[in-house]
């Protein structure tokens, strides 16, 4: 039995790392440049209370 249920995995690695680099690695860069003031070609600043003077 110990040798049918490895046979899956050489399957399933390499579809989660597929996903992890194609779908979460980018959600999560979004997620953290959401917090960020960026237009795309100098420094992300930050937004928020962090900016905000007498905070």
């Amino acid at each position: 039995m110990r040798v049918r249920t490895r046979g899956y995995w050489l399957y399933l690695i390499p579809s989660i790392l597929l996903f992890l680099a194609v779908i979460v690695v980018p959600f999560l860069m979004n997620v953290g440049a959401s917090f960020t003031r960026w237009s795309g070609w100098a420094r992300p600043g930050g937004s928020g209370s962090t900016t905000t003077p007498g905070c």
